[in-house]
């Protein structure tokens, strides 16, 4: 089932893309650069065909333009950047390690170097290279930015809040992680001060105040989340995706006539959205509503058998109305699906117990026993 999650955020973006990695030299402008109009031309080809994502074509000439220009720290960086996105992690690494040699202090390298390490899950080795840069030059934005987003990936918002704040300009992006940085040290009232600034800043902007909507949500601020899709909303009515988002809000908030509201605008958008109705199952089911919710349940059931959110909703709103035997055929189709579900199994328990299947319930229940040891 999908759940909210802010669309953007914390996957480190300085994850491995062409837009991510910096070619050129930023310690030492000429240091390595191509040599004349006629290599910088050659150089600048190879990058318009990465840019196209020609990356064969693209490697092939920075490799040719190599042979003539071996000092190029330029060049190195774009190979490793090239290499990068052809999943060559072992070349990029080397390009990398090439440039730096040829001008240790290359700020641009030991970021390029550093999203490596981080796209590889080598976190600490990518702190180590951000630092580098910051150490000769603090007001580096990729840096500080990508070093940000490392920490706060590592559960240290409140190292991550000074080093977003250095980065100049502060578009978007920055301070939408800036306000989950607050948010997850504690500083609400800022976090959401910083929201509230940001929100006014993108009256207009439907795709802003949904994502921050999104973040707001993933941080558990409902009030002020359904605010930014209500935003969301008003500038682009009978949209799926803004009212499905808006429901979950709801539900999550305790808001059960509003969700409802919304989610049923929802399906009428998307009439076979087992999603949708997975939600506003769960809305049915907290205003004690069951055969309306079984009704909603089996309805997407019906569209997605292999969910087993549905299947274990769909049980447990049975079993609140004591059609054990019914669940427990729901309940083991499931766990043949996700047989790692712990809640599947405590569920066919109880459903066997309650049943009357006594044996069989007791060797359920010593299998989430055994599980657990």
């Amino acid at each position: 089932m999908v759940s909210v999650k802010a669309t953007l955020l914390l996957t480190c973006a300085c994850c491995i893309s062409g837009s991510t990695f910096s070619v050129g030299n930023q310690a030492s402008a000429n240091h390595g650069a191509p040599s004349g109009p006629v290599a910088a031309n050659e150089l600048a080809q190879a990058e318009a065909l990465f840019r196209d994502g020609r990356f064969d074509q693209a490697k092939g000439s920075v490799q040719h333009f190599l042979e003539a220009h071996g000092s190029s720290v330029e060049g190195y960086n774009l190979l490793g950047i090239i290499c990068s996105n052809q999943q060559d992690y072992g070349c990029s690494f080397a390009a990398f390690q090439h440039a730096l040699k040829l001008n240790p202090s290359a700020t641009k390298t030991h970021n390029n170097l550093g999203d490596l390490y981080a796209s590889s899950g080598k976190a600490d080795l990518a702190e180590k290279e951000f630092r580098k840069v910051l150490a000769t030059a603090p007001a580096d934005p990729k840096a500080n930015y990508n070093l940000a987003l490392l920490l706060l990936s590592r559960q240290k918002p409140s190292a991550a809040i000074p080093l977003f704040e250095r980065v100049h300009p502060a578009t978007p992006e920055v301070r939408m992680n800036l306000v989950r940085a607050n948010l997850r040290a504690g500083n609400t009232a800022e976090g959401l001060n910083l929201a509230r600034q940001l929100s006014l800043d993108s009256k207009a902007d439907v795709q802003r105040h949904f994502t921050l909507g999104l973040l707001l949500a993933d941080e558990k601020q409902y009030k002020a989340a359904a605010l930014e899709l209500e935003k969301a909303d008003g500038l682009k009515p009978g949209t799926f995706e803004i009212l499905y988002n808006l429901g979950q809000i709801y539900l999550n908030a305790a808001d059960y006539p509003k969700a409802e509201l919304v989610l049923r605008r929802a399906l009428a958008l998307k009439p076979d959205s087992a999603d949708a109705m997975y939600q506003l199952a769960r809305v049915l089911q907290e205003e004690s509503r069951p055969v309306d919710a079984l009704d909603m349940l089996a309805r997407a059931y019906k569209i997605a058998p292999q969910s087993t959110d549905i299947i274990f909703l769909l049980a447990r709103v049975s079993m609140t109305q004591n059609f054990y035997e019914d669940a427990i055929p729901l309940l083991e189709s499931g766990i043949k699906i996700a047989p790692e579900r712990v809640d599947l199994h405590a569920a066919l328990g109880e459903s066997l117990f309650m049943s009357g299947k006594t044996e069989k319930a007791v060797d359920e229940f010593r299998k989430l026993v055994d599980r657990n040891q």
